[in-house]
């Protein structure tokens, strides 16, 4: 649920963790006040078995030293015998002042863990005579009884305290769960699965029941509760703008692509009206030749013995003529006709170069431009797309390359080259010109809608912009190369799989 910048952090309930110090908590503070109280007992009994000490030593001493000095032994062991079983002693001693031993005890068999010696000094004094050391008692006390009923104490005590705790502790998160952790959680699932703006509609918004509570959490659930429905509203609000956004900018884009479309067929009437002359002089000339050959055929059929071999051979020169003709108007029909929603298919280079030529050499011809071919036609390299789009746009640029090479009266010889090059998985279609390159000024402007470097009336400025968009929309690109002294734009073309095939 919670997330920082660089990692989400695993969700843990909120009751889960009060558990943890709930029980943490009560069980120290019940091992604290266990320890305390059996502390306290464990004081108590000590103080107890000091205080049997005392007496002992104020009532059973001066006895003692009385039998001692008289040299009672009946009495000394008399006298001596209950200590043992009294005061929770191991072992007595009695000793003279020269020690010898007058009486010994001990319990057979038994080595104390918690050991306490005492030693009492056996005085004799007389009134008027002074105090005399006539020997010593020993006694080993032992607390192993009371360190036994102090543990067991212990134990039970935290035994029950421990069950005391736990059930307090449950009971407490119980109505904590109920009252708090509950509603917290329900609050939580809920805004764990409306993480989607747009599709919250605050009316499946519950928590769990409180009894009719009117505290701090029911007043931050029905806040909470009202801004949902808010935010529902205003995501209604707000998805109604999108789709009507959605709405306005599919049509914009129709109308882009309408326009467009009337664009590239504005630019390819463009290109047709400054074919136009060439175009009707490459017409004009054959049917002149198909009328000379039309007049020959029949001036040697009006023969009586007309020549067939010869009215034969005219008429396949008549043929190849009207084949000419026929290459040229559909060459231009293909030209002028909008290949924007044809399918991407297959297509060599060499028939794309081909049309291309046939569409621009009248045109070239006429101004003096000639155009080199270079290239390995043996190997037919094949790409994908719309092969009139490739020739429109081939057909444009070197339109724009003889207008280029033709309006600067300094070049001697104008001239253009066409190559075609397979680098890896990409073709090149390279044109160059007799030009002297182009600057970066220009070359920053050169594909943008509208810009030309030609006069006012003899350009629209659609040509390269429609040519690189084509040449995007096909996957590949369309730049200036500076590596060359001339002018040099380099068209890149993905190829298919299985590059090229044998012309």
């Amino acid at each position: 649920m919670t997330s920082s910048s660089s990692q989400k952090t695993k969700f843990v309930s909120i009751s889960r963790g009060l558990i943890f110090s709930v029980l943490t908590t009560s069980t120290l503070v019940t091992s604290v006040l266990t320890v305390m109280q059996v502390g306290l007992e464990y004081q108590t009994k000590s103080k107890e078995m000091d205080a049997l000490i005392v007496t002992m030593e104020a009532s059973l001493i001066p006895t003692i030293s009385d039998r001692m000095w008289n040299l009672d032994a009946d009495g000394i062991k008399s006298t001596m015998t209950p200590i043992l079983p009294s005061m929770d002693a191991s072992s007595i001693i009695l000793k003279n002042d020269k020690g010898e031993v007058l009486f010994e005890a001990n319990i057979p068999n038994f080595v104390p863990s918690y050991p306490m010696k005492k030693t009492f000094p056996i005085i004799k004094s007389d009134a008027g005579a002074k105090a005399e050391s006539i020997g010593q008692l020993e006694v080993v006390l032992f607390k192993d009884k009371i360190i036994d009923e102090v543990r067991n104490r212990f134990l039970f005590v935290l035994f029950l305290n421990s069950i005391k705790t736990a059930v307090v502790a449950a009971v407490l998160l119980i109505i904590f769960h109920r009252k708090i952790a509950g509603p917290i959680l329900d609050i939580t699932k809920y805004f764990d699965s409306h993480r989607d703006l747009t599709k919250v509609d605050g009316k499946d918004f519950k928590v769990s029941e409180r009894g009719g509570t009117n505290d701090e959490l029911s007043v931050m659930t029905e806040h909470i509760r009202l801004r949902e429905l808010k935010l529902a509203e205003w995501s209604a609000l707000q998805q109604e703008k999108i789709e009507r956004a959605e709405s306005a900018l599919a049509e914009a884009d129709e109308t882009i692509r309408q326009e467009k479309i009337k664009a590239e067929a504005s630019a390819r009437l463009a290109q047709l009206g400054e074919m136009a002359t060439s175009i009707a002089h490459e017409i004009n000339n054959p049917l002149a030749i198909i009328s000379g050959y039309n007049f020959l055929i029949r001036k040697e059929a009006s023969k009586p013995e007309a020549d067939m071999a010869k009215i034969i051979s005219t008429n396949d020169s008549v043929e190849q003529t009207i084949k000419r003709i026929t290459k040229t108007i559909t060459g231009l029909r293909s030209y002028a006709r909008d290949g924007a929603s044809d399918p991407f298919e297959t297509s060599g280079i060499n028939q794309m170069i081909d049309d291309t030529v046939s569409m621009v050499e009248t045109r070239l011809r006429s101004k003096g431009v000639p155009l080199r071919l270079v290239g390995d036609k043996t190997q037919d390299i094949l790409i994908s797309g719309r092969a009139v789009q490739i020739v429109q746009v081939l057909v444009a640029m070197i339109n724009n390359s003889c207008d280029a090479v033709c309006s600067l009266p300094s070049l001697p010889s104008p001239w253009l080259e066409l190559e075609v090059q397979q680098a890896g998985q990409i073709v090149k279609i390279i044109l160059t010109d007799a030009g002297p390159g182009i600057s970066p000024e220009i070359e920053a402007k050169i594909f943008n809608p509208f810009f030309s470097t030609k006069p006012v009336g003899q350009g629209t400025g659609l040509g390269l912009s429609i040519a690189h968009g084509i040449i995007q929309e096909h996957g590949g690109r369309i730049f200036v190369d500076h590596s060359c002294k001339n002018t040099r734009f380099v068209i890149e073309l993905p190829l298919v799989a299985g590059v090229q095939k044998t012309a």
